[in-house]
């Protein structure tokens, strides 16, 4: 089965919808309250893993998005 466009945008638009509900759910002023008690040590862990978490997710999307025919060639020729 390929993946057609219409999925990849559905997919991605999908994410980009919880991830701002979670951001709503949670809000902003609770995180910043949080994120201040925690330890440099469990804060760098945390970046750490939530980079790490970011690179992933670029490499899954840059994969769909090839499969999907959204990137040519010549266009990650250029990059």
């Amino acid at each position: 089965m390929e993946i057609s466009r219409r999925h990849v945008v559905f997919g991605v638009g999908a994410w980009v919808v919880i991830y701002g509900a979670f951001i709503l759910l949670a809000g902003p002023t609770e995180f910043i309250n949080e994120a201040s008690k925690l330890s440099q040590g469990r804060l760098a862990w945390i970046l750490l893993v939530n980079a790490l978490g970011t690179v992933c997710m670029g490499l899954v999307l840059f994969t769909v998005s090839v499969g999907a025919g959204l990137m040519s060639r010549q266009s990650r020729a250029s990059s």
